[in-house]
């Protein structure tokens, strides 16, 4: 057990659990020393509430505390808040989520490489009164009628599947900033659920949509723009064939040159809505944004 005790002892724990009540406490709200009466929420070994002046606030293991180990403690900053962070989300403590925009590309490889399509699956949003339950990967959340799920994400910690439930979104929580955060500043009482609950409640930079259960309808609708685009990017060849073609038949050896009727159209640009009347298959430009690939001829006019 002591080789336990020493494979233990440098970890700087940001919280523990708290033994009267079995409750998790940060630092700054126990007594100092170990007379704060709690243990690693990871081993349950006795801890000891480090609250000096010098360095950042924190509880690290005691070995010399009644409390011993029963396995090797794998306990981790992240891994704390993961836990911290799920428990004010369970007990009420964190009642409001923002969610950040989700842009989904298609690529477009007809303009050049690099061009793509975009388009908007869901802006960002602020709920309030959300509900959650825990599931196997974190926590669920309920708006509603709709819900979606929260992966709290860290350096070693591997992603999750998406839901098999396409109707259940997934929503990936980046932890690193609180670590970064929490170590730039001196402890306080109630530091860490501060930046928790900043994280979750005010802050969209650290997330990111790995699934929403509106994707499939807009990446569909989205690659049947892309189709339509590359369907209309071809009138530039056809555009040359049509004058090579002319201009063979007018130059060809015939008592009597065949004049060759040019009809006129009215278009429509896909793009910007634009209408005009011009020659069929040669005025195909858009005069306003000057496409051409989602220029559509839409009637006949005239010969």
């Amino acid at each position: 057990m002591m080789g336990l005790d020493l494979l233990m002892s440098d970890a700087k724990i940001p919280f523990a659990i708290r033994k009267a009540d079995q409750s998790i406490v940060e630092v700054s709200d126990v007594t100092r020393g170990q007379q704060c009466g709690c243990v690693c929420p990871s081993c349950k070994q006795g801890v000891i509430a480090r609250q000096g002046d010098v360095y950042v606030w924190h509880f690290s293991h005691d070995q010399n505390a009644r409390d011993k180990p029963d396995k090797a403690c794998d306990i981790s900053f992240y891994s704390c808040c993961r836990q911290y962070v799920i428990e004010l989300l369970l007990k009420g403590k964190i009642t409001q989520l923002c969610t950040p925009e989700y842009v989904i590309s298609e690529s477009c490889n007809h303009y050049g490489a690099g061009d793509e399509w975009t388009e908007v699956v869901t802006g960002s949003h602020t709920f309030e009164n959300i509900t959650v339950k825990t599931i196997k990967s974190d926590v669920e959340i309920g708006i509603g009628h709709h819900n979606f799920r929260l992966f709290f994400s860290y350096p070693g910690r591997v992603l999750p599947n998406c839901p098999d439930d396409k109707k259940t979104g997934l929503l990936v929580v980046d932890m690193r900033a609180i670590k970064i955060n929490y170590y730039a500043q001196k402890t306080s009482p109630g530091l860490l659920k501060m930046l928790l609950t900043s994280l979750l409640a005010n802050e969209n930079e650290h997330k990111h949509w790995l699934f929403h259960p509106r994707e499939e309808t807009v990446r569909s609708k989205l690659r049947e723009k892309v189709k339509i685009d590359a369907e209309y990017h071809a009138p530039e060849a056809s555009d040359r064939s049509i004058r090579a073609a002319n201009n063979k038949i007018a130059h060809s050896p015939r008592q009597n040159p065949v004049n060759i009727p040019v009809q006129h159209g009215q278009y429509r640009c896909l793009k910007c809505n634009t209408t005009w009347q011009g020659r069929k298959d040669l005025d195909s430009y858009c005069p306003k944004c000057h496409e051409h690939c989602l220029v559509v001829l839409q009637r006949i006019i005239s010969n």
